[in-house]
């Protein structure tokens, strides 16, 4: 398949911007964001985020982004 049947070419594909994460591509917000649950210390810390995908996955829910459409 190529790379436009894959998450960079997914509408709903995300890309990560944030130089504090090199390693993740981008995330996926094709369903609501998921509830992620960590230590924090003596706390626990709740927080709701997108799953991190990397570009060249492909989950079967593909949707060409609009650009892509042309």
């Amino acid at each position: 398949m190529n790379g436009l049947g894959r998450c960079g070419g997914c509408e709903y594909f995300v890309p990560n911007l944030d130089p504090k994460f090199p390693k993740v591509e981008g995330f996926c917000h094709a369903n609501p964001p998921q509830l992620i649950v960590y230590p924090a210390g003596h706390n626990v810390v709740v927080e709701a985020k997108f799953p991190p995908v990397p570009r060249g996955e492909w989950c079967g829910a593909f949707n060409p982004a609009d650009e892509m459409q042309s």
